[in-house]
C-alpha cells in the first residue's frame, strides 16, 4: 500500500481534502489539511494565498465518512487506520464541532456527533473493559482507550494531532486559521485525567496566545483552555519549567476586563494556580503571598466600581476566594469590611445575599480578631434595607433567605472576641421595636439569636 504521506503536494496553496474513498475495504486514505481563512483586519506581514472549503464540500465528506463508518466492522477499519490519517480525521471532524461557527451548520454538527457516537459504540462493542462506561460527548472514551493501548505517550493520536496543529498555531501567523484554533479547543477538552500532563508542553504555548488576544471570541477560549489544563494536569507537570507561575503572571492582568464570563473563568484559574503555587494561607497566614497580591487587586476592582451588575458578578466569586484565602485574610480585614459597606448602598437583593455570604465567611476566618462593629453594622444595614424603604424590591423568598442569613451571621458573630461590645446596642434594638426601622420578623430571629 502506497504511504500516506506521499500524498500530500508540494504547492505553495494549501492542501485540500479529497473524496474519501476505500482502499481494500480496510484503510480510509483521508488527508485533511485546514485551508487558511484570511481575515480581514488582520495585521499579519504577508497572508498566504487561501482556498477556503466551502460549507457544501465540508458536508460532502463528513456524510461520506459517516457511511463508512456506519459499514459493518468499521471499528476495526478504524484501528487499523494509520495513526497519521485517523488523526487528519479526527482533526476534520473538531474543526466542524461545536456550535456558532461560520464554517459549519447544523447539519455538519449532526453529522460529526453521529460519527463520533459510531467510532464510541464500536469501541464498547469490541472491548468489555470500555462496555459499561458511562455515555460522553465527542471522542473522550475513544483518546482513553488510545492511550492505554499506546506504548508511549507519542504514540498516541492525541501527540500527532497536536504536532499537527502546532504548525498553524505559531506567535506570527496563528490568526490565518481560526478553524484550527476552534479543532485545538474542541480537542483539548476531550482529554481528562492524568493523560493531559505528558502534553503540557504542548498545550500551553497555544493556551497563552489566545488569552493574549483583544478579541473576546479567542480570549474566552484561551481561558477555557486554561482552565481544562489546570483542572486536569497534575501539580507537578503545571510547577515543571514553571508553567504555573507563566500562566499566573498571564491571567492575572485580565482581572480588569468587564465581560462576566472572562472574569469567572480567570478567577476560577487563578485560584487553581495558587494551589499549585503558594503554600496554604491558613497555615502559613503570617507571611504574604501572591494570595495577598490577588486580594490586593479583587478589592481595588470591587471599590472603585458601583455598577449593579459587576457588584452582582464579583461578590460570588470574592466569597469563594475567601474562602481559599483561610485566616490570610486578617491581613486585609479593615477595607473587606469597607468595602462590604459601602457595597450595601446597591438596591439589589442578589448583592445583599452575597454580601451577608461574604460576611459569614470573613467571621469564619478571623474568629480570633473580629472587628464586631464593623462586621454588626454591615449585617444590620442590610436587614434595614428589606425592612424599610427597599422592601418592595426584594421577594418574600429573598426576605426570607435575608433575614436568616443575617441571622446566622450573628449566631457566629457571638462566638468571637469581642462581641461584647456590640452585645448592648443589639440588646437594646430588640427591647425597643418600635424606636427602629427593622422588619418585624427579624427582631423576632434577633431574639433568638441573642437568647441562644
Amino acid at each position: 500500500m502506497e504511504p500516506i504521506e506521499d500524498k500530500c503536494t508540494t504547492s505553495i496553496f494549501p492542501k485540500l481534502p479529497f473524496l474519501l474513498e476505500d482502499h481494500e475495504d480496510t484503510v480510509l486514505k483521508a488527508f485533511f489539511a485546514n485551508p487558511k481563512d484570511n481575515l480581514p483586519q488582520q495585521t499579519c506581514p504577508d497572508p498566504p494565498l487561501s482556498l477556503p472549503l466551502s460549507i457544501q464540500d465540508r458536508i460532502r465528506i463528513l456524510t461520506t465518512l459517516l457511511e463508512r463508518v456506519q459499514t459493518p466492522g468499521s471499528f476495526q477499519w478504524w484501528i487499523e487506520l494509520s495513526s497519521k490519517a485517523r488523526a487528519h480525521v479526527i482533526i476534520f471532524l473538531s474543526e466542524n464541532a461545536g456550535d456558532r461557527l461560520p464554517w459549519s451548520t447544523l447539519e455538519s454538527r449532526d453529522i460529526v456527533k453521529n460519527i463520533c457516537n459510531k467510532i464510541t459504540s464500536g469501541l464498547k462493542a469490541s472491548d468489555v473493559e470500555y462496555a459499561e462506561e458511562q455515555e460522553c460527548e465527542g471522542l473522550s472514551l475513544w483518546f482513553q482507550w488510545n492511550f492505554s493501548h499506546s506504548l508511549t505517550p507519542q504514540d498516541a493520536d492525541f501527540h500527532i494531532i497536536l504536532q499537527l496543529l502546532r504548525k498553524k498555531l505559531k506567535k506570527v501567523d496563528w490568526k490565518y486559521f481560526p478553524v484550527s484554533a476552534h479543532a485545538f479547543g474542541w480537542l483539548l477538552k476531550q482529554i481528562q485525567g492524568p493523560n493531559l500532563s505528558d502534553f503540557v508542553d504542548l498545550i500551553i504555548p497555544p493556551c497563552l496566545l489566545f488569552t493574549d488576544d483583544y478579541y473576546d471570541d479567542y480570549k474566552l477560549l484561551g481561558l477555557e483552555c486554561m482552565l481544562h489544563v489546570v483542572q486536569n494536569a497534575d501539580r507537578t507537570d503545571l510547577l515543571r519549567n514553571n508553567w504555573a507561575n507563566v500562566m499566573y503572571d498571564a491571567v492575572q492582568r485580565l482581572c480588569t476586563d468587564k465581560d462576566p464570563l472572562v472574569i469567572q473563568r480567570v478567577m476560577s484559574i487563578l485560584m487553581n494556580l495558587l494551589g499549585c503555587i503558594e503554600k496554604d494561607p491558613s497555615e502559613y497566614s503570617a507571611e504574604f503571598t501572591k494570595y495577598d497580591d490577588l486580594m490586593k487587586t479583587i478589592l481595588f476592582q470591587m471599590e472603585f466600581r458601583s455598577d449593579v451588575v459587576q457588584k452582582r458578578i464579583w461578590l460570588p466569586i470574592f466569597d469563594n476566594f475567601l474562602q481559599a484565602c483561610g485566616t490570610a485574610v486578617l491581613h486585609w480585614s479593615d477595607r473587606i469590611c469597607g468595602m462590604l459597606k459601602d457595597s450595601t448602598v446597591c438596591n439589589d437583593p442578589e448583592i445583599w445575599i452575597s454580601i451577608l455570604q461574604c460576611t459569614s465567611t470573613v467571621i469564619k476566618n478571623t474568629w480570633m480578631n473580629t472587628d464586631c462593629e464593623s462586621i454588626a453594622e454591615i449585617i444590620l444595614r442590610v436587614v434595614l434595607n428589606v425592612s424599610s424603604f427597599n422592601a418592595a424590591k426584594a421577594t418574600e423568598g429573598e426576605k426570607q433567605q435575608i433575614f436568616s442569613d443575617a441571622a446566622n451571621c450573628l449566631i457566629l458573630l457571638q462566638q468571637c472576641e469581642g462581641f461584647s461590645s456590640v452585645e448592648t446596642q443589639i440588646k437594646e434594638i430588640t427591647k425597643n421595636e418600635t424606636k427602629y426601622f427593622f422588619h418585624p420578623e427579624f427582631i423576632t430571629k434577633l431574639k433568638i439569636c441573642m437568647t441562644k
